[in-house]
């Protein structure tokens, strides 16, 4: 469970205060801030960060493909984002301890291999959680697309039957609006059915690099 992998991060690195998982597109599917923290916003702004991270790789003509991971050192808080899979990543806040003659550095890099080494033990069971929550994503679209055709079949039966002009009228461009619903949610099941292809594929090379079945 999410739940086990968080707690022994915070075994082993209790300087962690808080874990914020997130989709590339900013959802946020598992934190432990409290609900005062605003976590729709907060995982925009990191979906925001990484956008940015490419595009300033784009403007010098670097190659793109993904990050490893991001580090942000300020007085206080330690942020370390770690990608997880194809489409997720963990966000780590430290509160940085002060230590006399321990450079930062050494420290950032401490905080980085032993979570890296925590995610790689549950990297799998991460990866097939949000291959879960995919899947039943992708359930919902297609409940959701049967229902607008359903609609949309009503919809037509009713324009071809009715004489009244001005229902004709008003039913055309409520087959319309259910059509650009229809295209709306063809279009989202195809970007999951992707996802969940990449999410499939990111399984089998980690399991592959781990040796497991």
């Amino acid at each position: 469970m999410i739940e086990n992998t968080i707690e022994r991060i915070k075994k082993i690195l209790p300087e962690v205060e808080h874990v914020v998982m997130f989709y590339n597109d900013g959802t946020v599917f598992h934190t432990t801030f409290e609900h005062t923290v605003n976590i729709p916003k907060l995982g925009n702004n990191f979906s925001e960060t990484l956008v940015s991270i490419q595009k300033m790789y784009e403007i010098c003509n670097y190659d793109f493909t993904s990050y490893n991971k991001l580090v942000f050192d300020t007085d206080d808080i330690n942020v370390i984002v770690l990608k997880l899979g194809e489409n997720s990543n963990l966000a780590l806040f430290f509160q940085k301890k002060k230590r006399a003659g321990e450079l930062k550095i050494r420290s950032i890099r401490r905080y980085i291999e032993l979570a890296e080494n925590l995610l790689d033990v549950d990297r799998v069971e991460l990866v097939e959680q949000e291959l879960e929550s995919k899947e039943s994503q992708l359930k919902e679209l297609k409940l959701q697309l049967g229902s607008q055709q359903y609609k949309l079949f009503t919809l037509e039966e009713f324009q071809i039957e009715t004489h009244d002009e001005e229902k004709k009228k008003e039913v055309a461009k409520e087959i319309e609006k259910a059509n650009r619903e229809v295209i709306r949610v063809k279009e989202a099941i195809d970007k999951k059915m992707v996802e969940i292809a990449n999410l499939k594929k990111d399984i089998e090379r980690e399991k592959a690099s781990t040796g497991s079945d």
